[in-house]
This record gives structure tokens, C-alpha cells and sequence, in this order.
């Protein structure tokens, strides 16, 4: 049933007509819930599939994988803010396991390079 309700969710954001101002409720909506970040991403519309997107080619599809990527970074730091817990390691696996090894390797580099506090 949740696999269904997230793919319902995934659908809805896809075909808004402005999919980052849809996005951007959708994660206002999640943080009041206090959603996981996991949960979220699954909810987030990977892969895209749209015609638009596929229409646009590679570059394009990359482009726009990686807002959504961003958007959900700034999930999770927000999700933090108010002393949830999601630790980098967590953040590395959900976007390894979901074939973002660039982006992971990417956040793995910003990380190292932050100061304890």
C-alpha cells in the first residue's frame, strides 16, 4: 500500500505543470509531517519519465536529476534543524542504493571537507 501511495505521489509531482513549485510544497508538506528523508526520496520522481524530459534529452534529464537531488539535500538538512536524526552515512546509502553514486561521492567530498563541531 505505501509502495502505491508513493507512486501516486511520484505521479502528481510529474505531471504539475511547474514541477519544482510543486516540489517545494510537497517537502514543506513532508517537513511538517516529519517525513524521513528516506521516505522522501522514494517519493521524489526518479526516475523521470515524462515526455518533456525524455524530449530533452540527457543533458537535460542530468540537469534536472540533480535539482531534484539538490532539493533533497536541503530536505534533509532542514529535517535535521529541528534535532531529527539522518547521518551522513544514511544519506550516502539512499542515494548509492538508488544509483546516484556521483552525487554520493559528491556529498562524501562536501562532508570531508566541513569541520567537526
Amino acid at each position: 500500500m505505501k509502495e502505491r501511495a508513493d507512486n501516486m505521489q511520484r505521479r502528481l509531482l510529474v505531471q504539475s505543470p511547474d514541477l519544482f513549485t510543486t516540489l517545494r510544497v510537497a517537502l514543506s508538506v513532508w517537513m511538517r509531517l516529519s517525513v524521513s528523508p528516506e521516505d522522501v526520496f522514494h517519493m521524489l520522481p526518479f526516475p523521470l519519465t515524462t515526455s518533456g524530459v525524455e524530449a530533452a534529452g540527457k543533458t537535460a534529464k542530468s540537469a534536472i536529476v540533480d535539482h531534484l537531488i539538490s532539493f533533497w539535500m536541503e530536505y534533509v538538512v532542514n529535517y535535521r534543524s529541528p534535532g531529527h536524526e539522518f547521518k551522513d552515512d544514511q544519506v550516502v546509502n539512499v542515494l548509492r542504493e538508488n544509483g546516484h553514486e556521483e552525487a554520493a561521492k559528491k556529498y562524501l567530498h562536501s562532508v570531508k571537507d566541513v569541520p567537526a563541531s
